[in-house]
């Protein structure tokens, strides 16, 4: 019979790994803020933390934004993601010697393990794959959440 597995009984549609959060979207933050994102992120249950360096006039920046902005939506509460604007945080931008554009930073909830730092532009199945083996965040490889989004509208974001 249709929608039986082999053993007779009916199979139940699969459920997501991650529950999809529309509410969910990429905080801008300033240093402090930055400061407690991270250190939520090393709390008790923290989850990973992806820190995008960014800058309104750089294009790439804005395209990576996109795509950030869809997997805070797919991902809901599994993994936080902020914002930093460089021309803003010049001093921070400094200090962490961000030189190029886009510049991510994946830290993971373990405090003990070492961040992972990319800069230039990444497809969303590497910032997925760097989440995996760099920030130790557990996805099955068959989970589709992120290509079955609905369309997130930007036009109305203030940033």
């Amino acid at each position: 019979k249709k929608g039986e597995a082999a053993g007779g009984s009916a199979t139940a549609p699969r459920k997501p790994f991650f529950v999809p959060d529309e509410s969910k979207r990429v905080e801008k933050v300033d240093t402090k803020g930055l400061e407690a994102a991270i250190l939520k992120a090393h709390g008790e249950g923290g989850v990973p933390l992806i820190i995008d360096f960014y800058a309104h006039w750089c294009g790439p920046c804005m395209v990576l934004g996109r795509t950030l902005d869809k997997l805070a939506v797919a991902m809901g509460d599994a993994v936080d993601i902020v914002k930093v604007d460089v021309e803003e945080e010049k001093r921070l931008a400094d200090d962490l010697e961000v030189a190029e554009l886009p510049t991510i930073v994946f830290v993971p909830a373990d405090k003990y393990r070492a961040v992972t730092r990319t800069e230039g532009m990444l497809p969303a199945q590497v910032i997925i794959e760097c989440l995996q083996e760099d920030a130790g965040l557990e996805i099955p490889d068959d989970w589709t959440g992120y290509e079955h989004l609905p369309q997130v509208d930007y036009r109305d974001r203030q940033s």
